[in-house]
């Protein structure tokens, strides 16, 4: 018998590009397919073309919301959503293969139930008309570094799948605050459970100027962006996840994962905290180039 899996698709002014990535959620192959739409206040075509899809095909339900932002859009989506065995997060502008589904439930769906599990794959990023551009990993993602989810979010939300476990983890603790939904589940399911990741791509990621969040460019304008953020020290999403991490789980966590997270919230309170974390293999990116960043960042104050 085929496993249950629900699709959850927030979107939000996507008319462009939503009938593609819909017809391409009502083709996967080898799965109980479910799909749980939220809309986010639209006010284009977007609501009209979900309602089709509603009335002509009872596997699709819709929940029509206010405007909440993409984070908590996905939180009510889990929040909302009835149990089935398994769980996928999808975007409104892409396009899925048919098996993208079967085999991520390939690799994940023997796993233990009584865990959150969490499923996740390269991309094949793609322009607007579909065409090629490049995988969006160069080499696999070593999932083994357990606290690796302490220096950097590796994954990207719409190729990732999960278990039930994992769905109710997090149900009953959502988060109040502006969170993106991928880096917590992620955060979940490495301190908790298991992750695991498929090197091959399963998906056409759409890079258009609509997206509302895109994987980075590789012009020059997205070069400067990321060099801007990096100098001016924007945003330090590491130390912010660590904090909501710790409101919301710390009584769950065992001593030494207690200790793993208390290096990041606590390294600016001596130099002798920031060395710690500044060598600590166990926390660290998994590309070379990425983990040399995030130790300038941990010198600099600004993770």
């Amino acid at each position: 018998m085929d496993k249950s899996i629900t699709v959850l698709l927030s979107t939000y002014n996507g008319e462009k590009y939503l009938t593609e990535q819909i017809d391409s959620l009502m083709i996967q192959k080898g799965v109980d397919l479910h799909v749980l739409i939220r809309d986010d206040g639209s006010t284009d075509a977007t609501i009209k073309i979900i309602q089709n899809y509603c009335n002509r095909d009872e596997r699709v339900h819709f929940i029509q919301g206010s405007n909440v932002g993409v984070g908590q859009s996905f939180f009510d989506l889990i929040r909302r959503s009835s149990d089935t065995e398994f769980y996928a997060f999808c975007d409104q502008d892409d396009v899925w293969d048919a098996d993208k589904l079967f085999c991520a439930l390939k690799m994940i769906g023997d796993c233990d139930t009584d865990i959150p599990v969490l499923y996740h794959s390269n991309l094949r990023i793609v322009d607007e008309q579909l065409g090629m551009i490049r995988n969006a990993h160069e080499n696999p993602i070593d999932e083994s570094l357990k606290y690796s989810c302490l220096a950097r979010n590796a994954v990207t939300g719409c190729t990732s799948v999960f278990n039930l476990a994992a769905k109710k983890m997090i149900q009953e603790h959502i988060p109040t605050e502006n969170i993106l939904h991928d880096g917590w589940i992620y955060m979940v399911c490495k301190i908790f459970g298991k992750v695991y990741y498929d090197f091959k791509p399963h998906i056409s990621y759409r890079q258009h100027a609509g997206n509302v969040v895109g994987m980075h460019k590789t012009t020059l304008s997205g070069y400067l962006s990321r060099i801007r953020r990096f100098v001016v020290k924007q945003q330090q999403p590491r130390y912010e996840r660590a904090l909501l991490f710790q409101k919301y789980y710390w009584e769950f966590m065992m001593e030494e994962d207690q200790q793993k997270l208390l290096e990041i919230l606590e390294y600016k309170k001596s130099l002798r905290n920031r060395l710690r974390l500044l060598f600590d293999t166990d926390i660290r990116e998994q590309t070379p180039k990425g983990d040399l960043r995030y130790r300038i960042l941990i010198i600099r104050g600004g993770i």
